[in-house]
């Protein structure tokens, strides 16, 4: 499977939790999942554990009941610790959407962190996630992490996502409602190919801010790096964070987009400061070689 211009070997290469790889860069993160660590999914029933130990566990599919259609398939082994475990997607409705912030927006919501990603001068983030890419020419938006919105207009959320049409690359918007025109977006250069990749977005509000995929900068406006200016905004608050499914609009149940068949999740960290790119590195080290081999 290529990344860039290279080809490698089958399937099958070893490797180490994305915990493990955190920890030692002497590093943590606020949510780390793995599909292959055992302490993450043990092979059968329908959460997703947090490995950083802040217990933002998720659901598989929208909630604790199986759903066929709906739910990620896992594949492989439990605690088979290689580019061969993974969660496949079959179809629009796939989802592994947040189980400890999928509570009512009275009763609770996403915690300080997450919300000032978006709606404050503060806002500073790191996301990332190791992940099979299909690209898709019908399925516009397909996210990697984002947020929803309960109400049109009056939550304000983010998404990194695929920017949708045939630009096929990845990008960030903040702003109500899904839309940006109050917050902010920008979109890489380049396409994204389809197959496996380490995407992440470093992004600090009013600071350098950067795109990275496999190993090097992802760029925009052909820089390495963007200041993003966010003013404060103020909105009622989330109570939901998805991997790899979109914003859904709760009132008209209109979503930005899914995973499409052929989408496999590996694994995905997020984290409320705004790693550096020789951190980034030291994650692609580890992550590189199993990787050329998914």
């Amino acid at each position: 499977m290529p990344i860039g211009s290279q080809w490698f070997a089958a399937s099958g290469s070893s490797r180490e939790s994305l915990k493990t790889t955190i920890d030692g860069l002497g590093k943590s993160a606020q949510i780390i999942m793995d599909s292959a660590d055992s302490d993450c999914y043990p092979g059968s029933g329908q959460n997703l554990l947090d490995l950083s130990g802040n217990d933002y566990d998720f659901f598989l599919g929208t909630s604790a009941s199986a759903v066929a259609g709906e739910d990620p398939v896992f594949v492989g082994s439990a605690g088979d610790m290689s580019a061969d475990t993974y969660f496949s997607f079959t179809g629009t409705a796939d989802q592994l959407s947040g189980k400890t912030f999928k509570q009512n927006i009275t009763a609770g919501s996403l915690p300080a962190w997450l919300q000032n990603v978006s709606k404050s001068t503060a806002g500073v983030f790191t996301a990332c996630i190791m992940i099979n890419y299909i690209q898709d020419p019908v399925q516009n938006h397909q996210p990697f992490i984002a947020t929803n919105f309960p109400t049109a207009n009056a939550h304000i959320g983010f998404g990194f996502m695929i920017e949708g049409g045939s630009a096929y690359a990845p990008s960030i918007y903040i702003g109500k409602g899904g839309s940006a025109s109050d917050g902010f977006y920008n979109v890489v250069d380049n396409a994204l190919p389809t197959g496996p990749h380490m995407l992440a977005l470093s992004f600090n509000n009013g600071g350098t801010s950067f795109y990275y995929r496999d190993g090097a900068y992802d760029q925009v406006g052909s820089a390495d790096t963007f200041t993003p200016t966010i003013a404060t905004q103020t909105a009622n608050p989330l109570n939901q964070l998805n991997i790899c499914s979109g914003t859904t609009v709760a009132s008209s149940g209109a979503t930005s987009g899914t995973a499409v068949t052929g989408t496999k999740f590996y694994s995905c960290f997020l984290d409320n400061t705004a790693w550096s790119k020789a951190e980034l590195d030291g994650v692609w080290e580890k992550v590189q070689p199993w990787l050329e081999d998914a």
